[in-house]
């Protein structure tokens, strides 16, 4: 089971002060996990909603899909890819 991004943010958790902090984050996950992230990352890359300071996302060997993502930089030497903002193209799926 999968914990709601939503409720991680929200004024009820206890990580919710620590995650809408958080200026950069930098994944090494297998991408199942790295798939299963992608509606927290949105949330937390979404600067309309105001409460998060997230400004760069970046992804070590296993990447985001090209359409779920703004890139900013590649480092093909290093393998590693940064994002700007991430989008949860499932959340709009019915």
């Amino acid at each position: 089971m999968t914990m709601d991004p939503k409720l991680l943010l929200s004024g009820e958790s206890p990580l919710a002060e620590k995650l809408k902090s958080v200026t950069v984050i930098y994944l090494y996950t297998y991408p199942t996990l790295l798939m299963r992230l992608i509606p927290l990352l949105a949330l937390l890359t979404d600067d309309s909603q105001g409460f998060t300071k997230c400004r760069a996302i970046a992804t070590l060997t296993y990447h985001i899909p090209d359409d779920q993502v703004l890139t900013t930089k590649i480092d093909q030497e290093n393998d590693i890819r940064v994002y700007s903002r991430v989008f949860d193209t499932k959340e709009n799926d019915s």
